[in-house]
């Protein structure tokens, strides 16, 4: 399975929990690099007295610390 279907599923997994956690994504272009770059930015919205605002959770250019990351928090293992 591919890294990006697992990612998806982990998100569904955790939703069907009652954890939401959203999933967005940048690109850039590197030119260190010379191609685009995708960063990942995962982040759960808290409430704050009237307003929700979304707690950034992670951010990062690799898709298995994201996976690896909703992995945890579908164990319980982080906040």
């Amino acid at each position: 399975m591919n890294l990006k279907r697992l990612m998806y599923k982990l998100q569904t997994a955790l939703l069907c929990k009652g954890i939401k956690v959203k999933i967005n994504q940048y690109q850039s272009y590197s030119e260190q690099n010379k191609r685009m770059i995708t960063k990942y930015v995962l982040t759960t919205p808290q409430q704050q007295g009237e307003k929700v605002k979304d707690e950034k959770l992670l951010e990062s250019y690799r898709l298995s610390e994201v996976v690896q990351k909703l992995a945890e928090l579908l164990r319980g293992e982080s906040e």
